[in-house]
């Protein structure tokens, strides 16, 4: 501030400036006030699970910022300030949240579901594609009665389906489409979830997306769009942006939403037309000679109810759960068949161990072998193999929020009534506390008597399906399907994996 030299204005302004401090003072100190208040209250976890060691906001945003959130052993951030190990605080999109990675308080929420429930459907992701297609009412979100009614009408359609003939012949049609490449690279990771994508479209309601052969296939190009309009993580932390009144501002998130709409009514469409089959008694197959273990879940889940409509589901319940199908079962299949093939690869060793079981169970003829499901279950190494890459690179990298009933602790840790929690599970397979050289491929870990083993009398130890009375519904569909694919591509040694 510039003062007059002339002393006689000096003293006039004395009286002015000390109100403007004043002014200024009270300013900064309510400024002050409203920045702590706004910190308090956005940047730093609830009181009443303050104890808990917490990300600092800003740690976390970079870590966002630099996409390693999946990527980064959370408990690395926390080993010189872990009062509680394996718990720790971290702001999510529906709030602050306990992420839990010890064995032992991944076996109390996974066991103590009506202490630890699935949180309300659709917090603060109303009108999102996210919440479009996994939202709604469905076995993965449901609780209590509701969920007892979804797990009542898929239940029979899993026991029944596990058509590995389906697993062999989609398997086989991948080997076609790298023999028409002529000893060119393959794009692995692109193949397998092309080639997963196929499986689950006949598998769930017996449609053909073609993707395998026909990359540019409509319908597989739409579900691509979906897939990769739900992964952005621009509209995964700020779901606000993903709903009508700001849609606006973005034209290629708009034209997403328009190929959901069209995706989810082509399910509708489905399921209309299976249940006017099935009433005119066109699909019961019980005296057709085709194996059940080879019909669509989508079919089987009609029969079922139509066998007992007390608890039947109506179509937009059967739909959202399809759509957890397609979730749960495309993306998670496919990352761990093409980490199998990438860490079979990198194990030369190990890959010729697996080809030689392989070779021995389904006999080494020159033409590709289908599997049995009997067959598929005497793999005993394969299956390590399958165990030791989804420990390190799991098909989800955390369990799906649920919130507590009541106050309650997990490894002597007070937590607090309606609080978020979730197990973290990249975490709980990653720690070097848990974990002998986590960052190891071993599949002998999962052998009899093996570390896994050892390690399991102290909690959970592998959980990449969860775990409890709610553990994945499809688990056995996704090892099967891995089983039959990775045997018969070790079996044909003319590839160079």
């Amino acid at each position: 501030m510039a003062i007059s030299d002339i002393i006689q204005n000096t003293l006039d302004l004395v009286p002015k400036h000390k109100r403007e401090i004043q002014v200024i003072s009270i300013g900064s100190a309510v400024a002050f006030a409203l920045s702590y208040i706004a910190y308090d209250i956005f940047l730093l976890p609830p009181r009443n699970i303050r104890h808990l060691p917490h990300w600092k906001y800003p740690d976390f945003i970079k870590k966002i910022l630099i996409k390693r959130a999946n990527f980064e052993n959370d408990m690395n951030y926390f080993k010189e300030k872990a009062s509680h190990p394996g718990l720790n605080l971290r702001p999510d999109r529906i709030g602050w949240s306990v992420h839990v990675s010890s064995p032992s308080g991944v076996k109390t929420i996974f066991n103590k579901p009506d202490i630890f429930i699935k949180a309300p459907n659709g917090i603060g992701t109303q009108g999102t594609i996210y919440n479009k297609f996994i939202g709604g009412s469905n076995v993965l979100l449901s609780d209590g009665e509701e969920y007892r009614r979804h797990r009542k009408a898929a239940n029979p359609a899993f026991h029944r389906s596990m058509p590995v003939q389906l697993f062999g012949h989609m398997t086989q049609t991948m080997f076609e489409e790298i023999d028409r490449l002529q000893g060119k690279s393959v794009n692995m990771t692109d193949l397998c979830e092309r080639l997963t994508l196929d499986i689950l479209g006949r598998a769930v309601f017996n449609f053909d997306f073609n993707s395998t052969g026909n990359p540019k296939n409509e319908w597989a190009m739409v579900y691509q769009s979906i897939m990769e309009a739900m992964n952005q993580r621009f509209f995964y932390f700020l779901p606000f942006m993903d709903q009508n009144s700001w849609l606006m501002l973005f034209p290629k998130r708009r034209q997403a939403h328009q190929q959901l709409a069209k995706f989810l009514g082509m399910i509708s469409d489905m399921i209309v037309m299976n249940r006017e089959m099935i009433d005119r008694g066109n699909s019961e197959l019980s005296d057709s000679g085709v194996d059940k273990r080879e019909t669509d879940l989508l079919t089987l889940m009609i029969e079922s109810e139509a066998k007992n409509d007390k608890d039947s589901l109506t179509n937009d319940e059967i739909r959202s759960n399809l759509c957890i199908f397609f979730f749960a079962g495309h993306e998670t299949t496919s990352n761990a068949f093409a980490f199998t093939i990438y860490n079979l690869a990198k194990n030369q060793d190990i890959q010729e161990k697996a080809r030689q079981e392989a070779i021995q169970q389904l006999g080494d003829a020159p033409e590709d072998i289908f599997p049995t499901l009997e067959d598929a279950l005497k793999l005993t190494y394969i299956n390590q193999i399958m165990k030791e890459t989804m420990r390190m690179f799991g098909p989800v990298i955390d369990t799906a929020p649920r919130i507590t009933s009541e106050d309650t602790y997990i490894d002597g840790a007070f937590i607090p009534k309606n609080t978020f929690v979730t197990a973290n599970l990249f975490s709980l397979h990653h720690d070097e506390s848990i974990w002998k050289k986590p960052d190891e491929f071993i599949p002998e870990r999962f052998e009899p008597g093996g570390e896994a083993d050892q390690i399991y009398e102290q909690g959970v130890n592998w959980a990449p399906f969860g775990g409890g009375r709610r553990q994945c519904i499809g688990m056995n569909f996704s090892l099967s399907e891995q089983r039959v694919m990775i045997s018969m591509l070790c079996r044909r040694d003319v590839y160079t994996i």
